[in-house]
């Protein structure tokens, strides 16, 4: 899996707390990430729409006269919900014979339940077909889609070039979600020559239209000096922005950035507080960080109890580090509070209750 194509960990060492014999958060104990990107498929979707029963019924009878956007919409409605019980199928049915019109929309959105087996049967190379009908009917959603699978090899040959065009071309047409892939392209040199300068501009395109990941990205380059002169507080600044849309990884940044005192005065407790909400979120890396906080009292009580609670969470997920503290701070707890901190870790977040959806 190329390492832009997931959520990038922070990494290095997230390791045991100063306290206990090694660095900490305030001590940079942990690297600034590359910038990175979550492939999601897009559809188009009028967020907050409720049509009246009349607005209904009209769509129905101009669907069934075949007038081919009414068959669209009504596709919408079935996938959504928006005035009609959900029926996947039927949303298919309705797309499918918008799609034989021409329709791109509809094209782009059955593309979508193809991928995703919603009242159809699951199927990467049909939902390319529509997807690629789209793209070249101009609609930048499917151009978006369609550089997923050419990115991911699903449904074709993986070809990076293929997908960095799509990408592009999406992004061009004022996409947020294209933009800020296109410039992880270029700040990881996949399918296009490693470029920071085109990165930044690709990241800040999308951060101007208010998109948390291209704003957590542009920081990370702030903060990195790649593409731009090294800015901490220019950093900080898209970080804020960021996490105050509920990005867990720009939080977990903020509070690296308040931890270290670097584009902002230090500040212990508003650290823990960003680790705090990011732990929440299910973000790891931020986890862990709470953790060292709890176990070296920076910024919270010191607490070793719940420090075993987060460092449980943080360990669940896969970081190696998480369970060489956990070994450290054993010893330190009675048996009850140990019994205490794995009660609580079933309490205060399970791995897919609160999954980290990035949009």
């Amino acid at each position: 899996m190329l390492k832009w194509m997931t959520l990038v960990i922070l990494t290095a060492v997230l390791a045991m707390p100063a306290c206990m014999g090694t660095a900490s958060a305030s001590q940079g104990a942990a690297d600034t990430p590359t910038p990175n990107v979550v492939f999601q498929p897009v559809v188009a979707t009028e967020n907050g729409r409720h049509y009246t029963s009349k607005e209904v019924w009209d769509t129905v009878f101009a669907a069934g006269r075949g007038d081919a956007i009414a068959q669209c919409r009504l596709g919408s409605m079935y996938m959504f919900g928006d005035g009609l019980a959900v029926s996947y199928p039927d949303a298919a049915r309705w797309f499918l014979r918008a799609s034989e019109h021409g329709v791109p929309m509809a094209q782009n959105s059955l593309g979508v339940m193809y991928y995703q087996g919603l009242g159809v049967e699951k199927n990467l190379g049909v939902a390319v077909y529509y997807y690629r009908l789209a793209a070249t009917g101009g609609l930048d959603l499917a151009q978006h889609n369609l550089g997923i699978m050419y990115a991911q090899g699903l449904g074709v040959p993986q070809d990076l070039a293929e997908a960095a065009k799509w990408f592009r071309t999406a992004a061009e047409q004022g996409g947020p979600a294209s933009q800020t892939v296109l410039g992880v392209l270029y700040a990881q040199g996949n399918g296009v020559d490693e470029d920071y300068g085109k990165a930044v501009s690709w990241f800040r395109k999308a951060a101007d239209q208010g998109y948390a990941l291209a704003q957590c990205n542009l920081g990370i380059m702030y903060e990195k000096g790649q593409g731009v002169p090294g800015d901490h507080g220019e950093a900080v600044k898209w970080y804020r922005l960021a996490a105050g849309q509920g990005d867990a990884q720009a939080l977990t940044l903020l509070g690296l950035a308040y931890a270290r005192g670097r584009g902002v005065a230090r500040d212990d407790a508003a650290a823990a507080g960003c680790f705090w909400l990011a732990a929440g979120m299910g973000y790891a890396t931020a986890q862990h960080l709470l953790a060292n906080a709890y176990a070296c009292g920076e910024g919270v009580p010191r607490d070793l109890e719940t420090a075993y609670v987060w460092f449980s969470l943080a360990g669940a997920q896969g970081d190696p580090r998480a369970k060489e503290s956990l070994k450290l701070i054993d010893p330190q707890l009675t048996p009850q509070q140990k019994l205490n901190a794995q009660n609580r870790t079933q309490t205060v977040w399970t791995p897919g209750l609160w999954p980290l959806i990035r949009k």
